[in-house]
């Protein structure tokens, strides 16, 4: 008497954990990007006399990750606020 074992889904399992750390690591940048534009909203909000530098902030998908910043063109005095 013999048993035989098969286990399915090894291949998509193998696949899945993979491309974990490239998952991982897109969840970890968005969530990052996302506290860095929640403050920079912070201090634009102290600074509301047009509402310019508020307008101005933007969190943005780049190749390869995010960015955080400041529009210059809506608020060329972001650099020095």
């Amino acid at each position: 008497m013999s048993i035989q074992v098969r286990i399915l889904g090894v291949d998509a399992l193998m696949q899945d954990l993979q491309a974990l750390p490239v998952k991982m690591e897109a969840s970890v940048l968005r969530q990052m990007s996302q506290i860095a534009y929640d403050r920079a909203q912070e201090g634009a909000g102290r600074h509301s006399k047009t509402g310019a530098l508020f307008r101005s902030l933007y969190n943005r998908s780049i190749p390869h990750g995010r960015e955080v910043g400041h529009d210059p063109r809506l608020a060329p005095h972001a650099l020095f606020v």
